[in-house]
């Protein structure tokens, strides 16, 4: 049975967000060294083009290891699959041989791919909603922007 309430943030998450909670960490959060997984085998040459930039993408995020194969592999998979069926599908409807005008047929499989792209990116940080509070990758890199310069002092104002 699941838990109550909202997962609880990995403390890696918390640290690029700034968040002193991060500092603490938790006793029980599982250590994942920052490395970039590689490709599997079974992926087709587009998914597997995709897993590549997605795999680089988090990666310079600092926010991925190699545990994290299957939900890349299976979000490239599923991206790939939406892309294909989403090229094949002319229009929204088709004509029937009695005339009937119906939906597509492809449309529902289309919306599945779709829905589980969604998923494995909202689980990954790849959409805006799920990276709010997520430090810049330049942040990380220790590049800082003009106005945390300026607040911090380290740029005069002209």
């Amino acid at each position: 049975m699941a838990k109550p309430g909202p997962r609880p943030t990995p403390t890696a998450v918390l640290n690029l967000r700034g968040s002193l909670r991060g500092q603490y960490g938790r006793k029980d959060d599982p250590v994942v060294v920052v490395d970039k997984p590689s490709c599997p085998t079974w992926l087709n040459p587009p998914a597997k083009k995709i897993y590549r930039r997605t795999a680089k993408l988090l990666y310079d995020m600092g926010v991925i290891g190699r545990v994290d194969q299957a939900i890349i592999a299976m979000y490239a998979d599923s991206f790939n699959r939406y892309l294909q069926i989403k090229d094949e599908i002319t229009g929204n409807f088709v004509k029937t041989t009695n005339g009937n005008v119906v939906t597509h047929p492809g449309i529902p499989l289309r919306n599945q791919y779709f829905d589980q792209a969604m998923r494995c990116m909202k689980e990954l940080g790849l959409t805006p909603s799920a990276r709010v509070g997520l430090a810049p990758t330049g942040a990380k890199q220790g590049k800082s922007s003009g106005v945390s310069r300026f607040f911090k002092g380290k740029l005069t104002s002209a």
